[in-house]
């Protein structure tokens, strides 16, 4: 009798344990709620792949373009010319996937009389492929001396920024190219040539902007972005007001005003409006120059 009473103790003991851990660890009180793994980030459309290291390798030296018959200097005007063109602009043109991502074209509408913003280089899309709507790719195989090899690479990296002139549409474009480029190219970059388009009202600068309009919460930002550029040589910025029959003086002191904290040998500034005189007042002193010049759009 007290060996079956004993069985049935330890039986109850054991029941009562398994009903207080199914109600969360303590009698009387309600189940805790089952735990939740966290769901895992969405993985980017395209994967960034990790920099290219720029420590030195096999130098190669039984190659004859680095023997030590082969100056260096003579390998820099070989990069320089393969890399760099003086007499058109290398367009960065962001993709319209929200990838991040830009691709590059090098000017085709040099003799176009219009502002560059207007250039067709920057709707060279994809439109045939519906898996690539909104890419953008180059033909011109610019980059395959700078990925032959890792010592071409180290050496012609910087030529690829200091040996062109890029052309950018808007604040936006500024933005998308810093973001792609490490932080000491983007310091070394010598020649830069901006185009956009602002509304001539103060409350069109709230609006939804179209595609070629500046977006006016980035310009400030993109101002900012070229104050960081310690080695520009020459800036060129075509600022265009549409609706230019009446330009509020509030929506100029907003365009110009970033401008006057950019240094540059050589920055001009184009625009199709004049500049008042009491806008010069708000401003102060100027450290561009201004030219007045009205082109045809198109459209």
């Amino acid at each position: 009798m007290k060996v079956r009473q004993t069985i049935f103790d330890a039986l109850f003991m054991i029941a009562f344990g398994c009903l207080v851990c199914l109600n969360g660890g303590s009698w009387g009180h309600p189940p805790s709620k089952p735990y939740k793994f966290p769901k895992n980030p969405r993985k980017p459309k395209y994967r960034r792949k990790p920099p290219i290291s720029l420590q030195p390798r096999n130098e190669q030296i039984q190659s004859l373009l680095f023997g030590p018959r082969f100056p260096a200097e003579l390998r820099v005007v070989i990069y320089e010319h393969v890399l760099g063109d003086s007499s058109r602009l290398m367009h960065i043109i962001a993709y319209k996937d929200s990838s991040g991502y830009v691709g590059r074209r090098r000017c085709e509408d040099v003799d176009f009389a219009g502002p560059m913003w207007q250039h067709d280089c920057f709707k060279s899309y994809h439109s045939k492929d519906p898996a690539r709507q909104g890419t953008f790719d180059s033909e011109d195989n610019l980059l395959s001396i700078i990925l032959s090899c890792h010592r071409i690479y180290s050496e012609a990296l910087d030529i690829l920024y200091t040996a062109n002139t890029f052309g950018v549409r808007g604040a936006c474009g500024i933005l998308e190219m810093k973001s792609v480029i490490p932080t000491r190219q983007w310091h070394i970059i010598r020649n830069l040539h901006v185009s956009t388009l602002f509304p001539s009202r103060t409350e069109a600068l709230q609006t939804k902007r179209w595609e070629e309009r500046e977006d006016p919460l980035q310009w400030s930002k993109g101002c900012e972005a070229l104050e960081d550029l310690h080695s520009l040589l020459s800036l060129r910025l075509e600022i265009f007001v549409c609706g230019f029959d009446i330009v509020e003086e509030d929506v100029l002191v907003y365009m110009l005003a970033p401008l006057t904290r950019i240094t540059a040998p050589m920055f001009e500034v184009e625009m199709n409006v004049p500049i008042p005189l009491s806008v010069q007042d708000r401003l102060g002193r100027l450290p561009f120059t201004l030219e007045v010049l009205e082109r045809p759009l198109d459209g």
